[in-house]
């Protein structure tokens, strides 16, 4: 009975002790509750001494990540900078703390973050990257300030900055995101390489620099990531997966122009390379129907398949025409790959309203088309044919051309039923042009 009786008594001091904690929760009105919280918040957004870091991947599965530094003041000011674009100036504008449904962070005038939320974004007209400006308070804790995207209902984190040159990254995550878009001297293939104690494996990475957002051909389960740059590298999100083994972070190699992640044992290496993952077949049909006559011309407007390598070729014959005192430039072409006659094919080059005429021999040799320059065709080609030899040279790799065919044509102003296609000189990579096929 005495045990008993002290079970009871416990019992009794337990319920006691717990009514007496959930009263000192909601002794307080709503209403007053309400201030408390917006009060916790200012108070944790003020106190950080040199602001927050956020990294804030505005809707995942669709877009990478980009970052932001923010100072918030007791008069209601922020200060603000990221590496969305290239200003990366520290802005001030207006936040609040208010209640709608809950405790919310408002960044009620405009800043950086608002680039989120643009839906006049170049190349994602009419979507933007699905950002917003209003954020609803998850949990504040000591190291961290949770909030909730309202319009994709994503977490971010708010981390006090430790170093304020650590608001200086911004510009160096930007710089390093530019290596993985391709420059006028960057081999065309952009493909990321396993390598193990055993073999090497390529796979071909469709990045798009406007999204920040990667997938990975050659597996039955497509294989995409989103990706955030910091001052060294980027990071995945979600974690990159390959043969079950975890790439997360990436690091930048300025001389190499590549990323590398180690994971046991293991290397994965994002770049440009100068060779496709695998030849395809396309080349076969080269010289048959419908692949007998394809064209370039500046006036169908630009593709990006057409690379900044073709477009510096371009300029660099345009020189050459200058330097001889030519006021012209080249703006076309067109191959007749189907041999004539004489068992030669024809690439004719125009310069302004004249054309140049080049004949070449034509094979198919391991899937690439093999073009050896036999000499001018026509006069203006004779003539001209020293300023032409940037073009001349392209067209005749001696290593071959890649050739793949690209669906219908279509550039940023036109869009033709006609088959599109790509010639790639596989002796210097970086040089990759657009072409449609007449038929």
């Amino acid at each position: 009975m005495k045990k008993s009786t002290a079970i009871l008594y416990l019992s009794l001091i337990l319920v006691l002790l717990s009514c007496s904690k959930d009263e000192a929760v909601f002794n307080q009105s709503p209403a007053d509750r309400i201030k408390t919280s917006n009060a916790e918040l200012h108070k944790k957004l003020t106190t950080a001494k040199y602001g927050y870091k956020l990294v804030y991947f505005t809707k995942e599965g669709t877009y990478g990540g980009f970052t932001f530094f923010l100072k918030f003041k007791e008069n209601g000011t922020v200060d603000m900078t990221s590496d969305v674009n290239d200003a990366f100036d520290i802005q001030t504008s207006t936040y609040e703390v208010q209640n709608s449904s809950g405790t919310e962070l408002v960044f009620s005038t405009r800043n950086h973050i608002h680039k989120l939320s643009d839906n006049n974004v170049p190349g994602l007209r009419g979507s933007g990257y699905e950002g917003n400006s209003i954020f609803s308070l998850v949990r504040i804790e000591e190291s961290a300030i949770v909030l909730k995207d309202l319009r994709n209902g994503q977490e971010i984190k708010l981390l006090p900055v430790s170093d304020p040159k650590e608001w200086e990254s911004v510009q160096l995550s930007y710089a390093i995101r530019q290596g993985l878009i391709a420059d006028a001297t960057s081999p065309v293939f952009q493909n990321i390489l396993i390598e193990t104690e055993e073999n090497a494996s390529f796979y071909t990475l469709n990045y798009d620099n406007i999204r920040l957002y990667s997938n990975i051909s050659g597996f039955d389960t497509p294989i995409e990531f989103g990706l955030v740059s910091n001052a060294i590298g980027f990071s995945t999100k979600p974690v990159l997966r390959i043969n079950n083994i975890s790439y997360e972070d990436f690091t930048y190699n300025p001389s190499t122009k590549q990323f590398v992640s180690r994971s046991q044992n293991t290397k994965a290496t994002i770049g440009f390379f100068g060779t496709p993952v695998k030849i395809n077949e396309d080349a076969l049909g080269i010289g048959k129907p419908p692949l007998e006559t394809c064209r370039y011309t500046t006036e169908w407007g630009h593709n990006p398949l057409t690379s900044l390598g073709f477009y510096a070729l371009m300029k660099k014959v345009d020189s050459n025409l200058k330097e001889e005192g030519y006021d012209m430039t080249f703006n076309s072409f067109q191959l007749n790959s189907k041999p004539n006659k004489d068992g030669f094919v024809l690439l004719h080059l125009r310069v302004d309203t004249f054309w140049l005429s080049y004949y070449f021999s034509s094979s198919i040799k391991d899937k690439k088309l093999y073009l050896e320059y036999v000499g001018p065709a026509n006069y203006d080609g004779r003539t001209l044919q020293n300023e032409m030899q940037p073009i001349l040279e392209m067209f005749g790799s001696e290593e071959g051309l890649y050739y793949t065919n690209e669906g219908t044509f279509q550039t940023d102003i036109a869009n033709y039923r006609n088959l599109a296609g790509t010639l790639t000189s596989a002796s210097s990579p970086n040089l990759r042009v657009y072409v449609l096929w007449y038929q």
